[in-house]
């Protein structure tokens, strides 16, 4: 597997963002690629090709605790909390091995209720939840209301903090997409403008934070910006060349069927271990994956992905992070069909170990596993 020197980590911090026209420079140790010369893997790629010290940890399931979609996932030292906004409009949380602990609020119109909990973050041992209308409702983590923030001027969908800042992202019309307030939430800067506001719908995958407290968006058809205490700059670029969705200077009503023969960023997923990266190409889904840790890459088209853990290659995919782990999170149904299609001798120890947990109702396994990438050849 090509290995990656300091030189392919982008330490020039004064070149042109021409895809943006916003930025003029770039975050310490940002990373550049560009898609057309990175080497793209031959044969199948296993999941336990890019992922080391897996775990997995099937939910607990009851009639008063069925997940119907899983929206986000964060991790902290001893729970997952797990976003389901629009089929229940609950926040579970589970503790590391799957059993259920509580809920976070309840959906309603007084205090400590919500009518739709459209994100949330851990923050200082409080949980807090972002409610449409712009109001944040704090918890403590067994689910104990504490106060209501109302927040003034802003509809965010969006929302991460520090410790002295709140960053949202809005959907008002006719304003840029990412603010950023005070603490008190009086607006200190705006970003980035919307190109494409159809395009540019709703995804949870937009704020990472790391262990250092470092917060990172996730600018969806664009690139990841990392914050540096005044602004954003960019932080993980993927050049398309001349077929990036940024060369289009129009769009048509169909704007999905224009954007065929270009390529865009369409995925992202951050922990303190390495990247999970998506992108379209002409119509055709690409990962990059990239371990912190050795620098080095794997570039595959999706159709080469082999989920050898738990054998479901339809449902599978990443919806959030904890510490050094990428989570996945892989349908019962879907697992079952794929155990009882494989040989016995075949199918992996850890997901023989969970098999009599798992029913046909029940909810999600999560999938935990850190970005690693040590040696791994075409």
């Amino acid at each position: 597997m090509k290995k990656w020197g300091p030189v392919f980590l982008v330490l020039f911090l004064l070149i042109s963002c021409h895809q943006t026209g916003e930025q003029t420079t770039v975050y310490e140790n940002a990373y550049y690629f560009k898609t057309d010369t990175l080497k793209k893997q031959e044969k199948e790629v296993a999941y336990t090709d890019f992922l080391s010290d897996i775990k997995l940890i099937p939910l607990e399931t009851n009639d008063s605790i069925l997940i119907g979609e899983i929206n986000k996932v964060l991790g902290d030292e001893n729970s997952f909390y797990i976003l389901d906004a629009f089929n229940t409009g609950r926040i579970f949380r589970f503790d590391k091995q799957g059993k259920f602990l509580n809920f976070i609020g309840k959906k309603g119109n007084g205090p400590g209720e919500f009518n739709t909990p459209l994100d949330f973050i851990v923050f200082n041992d409080k949980v807090l939840v972002l409610n449409e209308g712009g109001k944040i409702i704090e918890f403590d983590k067994n689910g104990n209301y504490k106060k209501t923030l109302k927040l003034p001027e802003l509809l965010p969908v969006l929302f991460t903090k520090d410790e002295s800042h709140w960053f949202f992202v809005i959907a008002q019309p006719g304003e840029k997409k990412l603010w950023v307030t005070d603490d008190k939430f009086k607006i200190k800067e705006k970003f980035f403008n919307y190109r494409v506001r159809p395009l540019e719908s709703l995804h949870w995958s937009s704020f990472f934070k790391d262990k250092e407290g470092h917060i990172y968006y996730f600018r969806k058809y664009d690139k990841v910006y990392a914050w540096n205490g005044k602004t954003f700059l960019p932080y993980i670029t993927l050049d398309f060349g001349s077929k990036s969705f940024h060369k289009l200077k129009k769009f048509s009503a169909n704007i999905k069927k224009q954007m065929a023969g270009y390529a865009f960023f369409s995925l992202f997923y951050r922990s303190g271990s390495g990247f999970f990266a998506g992108y379209m190409d002409s119509q055709k889904p690409f990962l990059l994956i990239y371990d912190f840790r050795t620098n080095n890459y794997l570039h595959f088209p999706f159709s080469r992905l082999n989920n050898n853990i738990t054998r479901d290659n339809m449902t599978t995919f990443p919806v959030g992070y904890d510490g050094d782990f990428i989570i996945f999170k892989s349908e019962v149904n879907q697992i079952l069909n794929a155990i009882d299609n494989t040989d016995k001798s075949e199918i992996p120890d850890k997901l023989k170990k969970i098999r009599p947990r798992l029913h046909p109702e029940n909810n999600p396994v999560l999938i935990a596993g850190k970005i690693s990438i040590d040696n791994h050849e075409n």
